[in-house]
């Protein structure tokens, strides 16, 4: 299906398709940290589909205990709000 939103205050949008069937929650302490509660919302998209409409996010890699950089996720966020829309894989985020 197809699925469209928004960060908080509306300056980055994006599109994408999913099904929901994958939609699933995580309590990892990543999203544990980042929602500020036990777990967390994740809705997976097909590849190649996810697609931001509007706007510049800001991307952030993290850096692991060890002083590795997670090369595996690639978290983007609004500028204005510091909303979060993480992709699993950074090729699979364009801008229209």
């Amino acid at each position: 299906m197809r699925i469209d939103g928004c960060c908080h205050c509306g300056h980055v949008t994006f599109e994408a398709e999913a099904d929901p069937e994958s939609t699933t929650i995580c309590n990892c302490t990543d999203c544990q940290t980042m929602s500020g509660d036990p777990l967390r919302a994740v809705v997976i998209t097909r590849p190649g589909t996810f697609v931001i409409l509007s706007g510049r996010p800001t991307e952030y890699r993290k850096v692991t205990d060890s002083g590795n950089v997670r090369r595996d996720r690639l978290k983007k966020n609004s500028k204005q709000c510091s909303s979060i829309a993480k992709l699993k894989n950074a090729k699979d985020a364009h801008t229209r």
